[in-house]
């Protein structure tokens, strides 16, 4: 993997808002984004290229993962930010956010500053017996990227259920924990042997899943690795996890 991966977000804008995205562009940078932007001369014509252009802006959108549009009397008029929508729509897991460059700075900023908390944030889904996994996986993902964030929903074994029932103070704890995965562009579901028996995380999948406007990655983990992990199996599922993140 590479040693400096990057956090690509894919921008659709109007040429004529140049300056403003371009402060818009400085700002995604600073948060350790790679904006994504494009200005094709050619694009001004009907020359034969066009079909070609498309294709390849076709092939880099399906490619992605983060999109970001930049909406504004020139975009919304313009037939190749709008035809670069439309194949965004067409994207599985993508993860979509539009700003109005009508808004004063400031509000933008507050705007691009929780939508970038959030592209930053990955969750995790497991049990108490995937713990020992789960923190030697957040320690290396911090190797690759110091400015990760991470939310967890645990099933802590120690919250008793009795009759059926779990006590108010443990179900508020468990909704909380659920509402934490809101956080996260990113979740990880660790699939231990005990995952579906007592149903908290199916209960938080489920919940995350029909949210919507994230992305997950479900690894299966062996009991035989969930007390003294390998450092190979470890380090394949970063791997994965860096696969998919940092698209």
């Amino acid at each position: 993997m590479d040693s400096n991966p990057q956090k690509y977000i894919f921008v659709s804008h109007s040429s004529k808002d140049w300056e403003k995205v371009r402060v818009v562009r400085n700002y995604l940078e600073e948060e350790s984004f790679y904006p994504l932007l494009f200005h094709l001369k050619c694009l001004e014509t009907n020359g034969e290229d066009i079909a070609l252009l498309k294709n390849l802006l076709q092939r880099e959108i399906r490619a992605r993962r983060r999109f970001l549009y930049c909406k504004s009397k020139d975009a919304m008029e313009s037939e190749y930010v709008q035809w670069e929508l439309s194949q965004v729509q067409t994207i599985k897991g993508a993860i979509f956010k539009e700003i109005n460059l009508e808004m004063p700075w400031n509000v933008l900023q507050n705007d691009l500053s929780v939508w970038t908390d959030y592209l930053k944030t990955i969750g995790f889904i497991g049990t108490w017996k995937s713990r020992i996994i789960r923190n030697r996986i957040v320690e290396k993902l911090r190797e690759n990227d110091l400015n990760i964030d991470f939310v967890l929903f645990e099933d802590d074994e120690h919250i008793p259920i009795r009759n059926g029932q779990l006590p108010q103070g443990a179900l508020d704890y468990i909704n909380h924990q659920i509402s934490e995965l809101d956080h996260a562009s990113f979740i990880i579901v660790l699939k231990t042997s005990d995952y579906h028996v007592r149903g908290f995380c199916s209960r938080a999948e489920y919940y995350a899943v029909q949210r919507g406007g994230m992305r997950f990655l479900s690894v299966d983990i062996p009991d035989s690795e969930c007390a003294t992990p390998d450092g190979d199996f470890i380090s394949t599922i970063v791997d994965s996890i860096l696969a998919n993140y940092f698209v």
